[in-house]
């Protein structure tokens, strides 16, 4: 079974590569097998599936072809190109991820929502769907009518994330990254989807805006808002070869 889904991905690539692919296309046939089994049993439009990823692909920056009997901290064979970074960083390369909604007859097919949503969202999403009361200790949002619009097409919040020695915050276009150290950087998304220019000193308002947000958010987080005084060892070599970060 193995080989013969490996088969699917002919051609030069790396093997791990390879292994990757095999297994995404594993994983479609999964689901694959799941839809048909709803229809069979005539509730497919009455079940509302949900498809995300849990972060970006850990690429360990070099994407080195070791061994696939290889098991500690090697490269899966995924990429996250064209974003930058990876898993365990708060660049696009690591928090954006796939997010598939279906729901046949309620959810028109083919459409691309490019307004920024959170895994938080699928919770709130789901008790609306089931007629279920709003838990407002949830932080996430009820999707379905940006999903069905076309009356809500946007969404006025914005999107917080924190992780070790970094935090950051999404605004529409903005998004302002935090490190721990002192780094800062302020990305426009809608241009610049890599995160390869610094645009903190072009616009120090809009900056400034999102800085006080993102702490009035980290401010309600426990155990503390008070950020490690500098990046892990972990972190320091994924900023200095992402974004040329220097101590």
């Amino acid at each position: 079974m193995v080989s013969a889904i490996l088969k699917r991905f002919p051609g030069e690539m790396p093997e791990r590569r390879r292994l990757a692919l095999a297994m995404m296309s594993a994983g479609d046939d999964g689901i694959g097998s799941i839809r048909a089994k709803l229809s069979q049993y005539g509730i497919d439009k009455k079940t509302l599936i949900v498809f995300i990823s849990d972060n970006g692909a850990p690429i360990k920056m070099h994407k080195e072809d070791i061994t696939l009997d290889f098991r500690g901290g090697a490269w899966d064979g995924s990429i996250n190109d064209p974003l930058n970074g990876e898993k365990g960083t708060l660049l696009e390369g690591g928090i954006r991820v796939p997010f598939i909604v279906s729901w046949p007859g309620t959810i028109p097919g083919g459409v691309v929502c490019n307004e920024p949503v959170i895994s938080l969202d699928v919770a709130a999403t789901a008790l609306a769907t089931a007629g279920l009361p709003k838990d407002d200790a949830l932080d996430g949002v009820d999707l379905m009518p940006l999903l069905t619009g076309p009356l809500v097409t946007k969404l006025d919040r914005s999107l917080y994330w924190r992780f070790w020695g970094q935090a950051a915050i999404r605004k529409e276009r903005w998004k302002r990254l935090q490190l721990a150290g002192g780094a800062k950087y302020l990305f426009d998304l809608y241009e610049d989807k890599a995160e390869t220019t610094n645009l903190i000193e072009q616009h120090p308002d809009v900056a400034a805006g999102l800085l006080v947000e993102l702490q009035t958010w980290l401010d309600q987080m426990p155990p503390s808002s008070t950020p490690p005084e500098r990046l892990n060892d972990q972190e320091e070599p994924w900023f200095e070869h992402y974004l040329g970060w220097q101590k």
